[in-house]
C-alpha cells in the first residue's frame, strides 16, 4: 500500500495529498495539507506525477530549512528526523561524552543506508545547533 502513499481518488481522478510537515508548518501557506489534481485516472501516470510533486515538496521544504536564519526550522527537522529513524537527537559534543562507540557507529550505518542523505547526518550525528531565541522573536 506505501506504493499508494500521498495518492488518493476524487471522482475517478488522481489527487496528490500529503501533511506538511510539523517542523515547517509555520512557514508554508498551504497547512496543513498539500493537495493537488493530477489530472489522470490513469494509475501508472498518477504515481509518476505524485513522485514529481513530492520531490519538488521535499525540495522546498528543505529549502526553507536552509533559509532559516536562527536555526530553528533545521534544529526541529533534525529532532523530527531523528525520532523517526529511531533515536534521540542529541549534540555532536554530548554524543561524543554520553554514548558508546557501538552506538556512534549505529548512527553512522543509518546514515549509510539512508543514502548518504545531508539531513539524515545531521539528524543523527548532532549537527544541528539548538537554537537561541532573543525576547524580540518570541513576539
Amino acid at each position: 500500500m506505501a506504493e499508494h502513499k500521498h495518492l488518493i481518488v476524487r471522482s475517478g481522478r488522481y489527487h496528490y495529498k500529503r501533511r506538511v510537515p510539523a517542523f515547517v508548518q509555520a512557514y508554508d501557506d498551504r497547512r496543513p495539507f498539500v493537495q493537488h489534481s493530477l489530472k489522470t485516472d490513469d494509475p501508472s501516470t498518477a504515481l509518476k506525477r505524485r513522485d514529481a510533486f513530492d520531490q519538488a515538496n521535499e525540495a522546498y521544504w528543505a529549502d526553507l530549512v536552509r533559509k532559516d536564519e536562527g536555526g530553528f526550522l533545521r534544529y526541529k527537522a533534525a529532532v523530527s528526523l531523528a525520532l523517526t529513524i529511531g533515536h534521540s537527537y542529541s549534540p555532536e559534543a554530548k554524543l561524543a561524552r554520553s554514548i558508546s562507540t557501538g552506538g556512534i557507529l549505529d548512527r553512522l550505518e543509518k546514515v549509510q543506508s539512508h543514502g548518504h542523505d545531508s539531513q539524515t547526518g545531521v539528524a543523527l550525528l548532532g549537527y544541528a545547533d539548538r537554537p537561541v531565541f532573543n525576547n524580540s522573536q518570541v513576539y
